[in-house]
């Protein structure tokens, strides 16, 4: 098993409801998510370089499988301490910060087996992203 941990600052996952945008000519990927991906792969790029060739590298499709847990770090507690309805879904993030990332690493989403996230309130926006690829039994 290799094991990774990846964390993007200043980045908030753009919402499944915001990824994309609907028109007479069919579905295409929001501004907001472009924005989003953009972003993602350029703080990838500077802080994980070796990390994303390894992962390219070493990953085998017809060995490995893939298990995730996203962190969402973000203002999403009112003064009082309060869970604030307005400040977003965690889940909502999940499939365009995995889109985003299993994109950029050029791995098919389809080999995640396990997937779980949690939102963490915070002043700052983060996102952290633990990534295990191991053996297919």
């Amino acid at each position: 098993m290799k094991h990774y941990k990846f964390i993007l600052n200043n980045l908030r996952a753009v919402s499944t409801n915001r990824s994309v945008d609907h028109s007479k000519y069919g579905v295409s990927k929001s501004n907001r998510y472009r924005i989003f991906e953009a972003e993602f792969e350029v703080e990838m790029a500077r802080k994980y370089r070796k990390e994303v060739d390894e992962i390219r590298e070493y990953f085998d499709e017809n060995k490995h499988c893939i298990e995730f847990t996203f962190t969402f770090y973000f203002p999403c507690r009112t003064k009082s301490g309060r869970i604030h309805k307005r400040a977003g879904d965690a889940s909502n993030g999940v499939k365009p910060t995995e889109d985003a990332l299993f994109q950029y690493l050029g791995i098919d989403d389809a080999f995640v087996m396990k997937g779980t996230f949690e939102k963490v309130n915070s002043k700052k926006d983060k996102i952290e992203i633990e990534l295990k690829i191991m053996e297919d039994v």
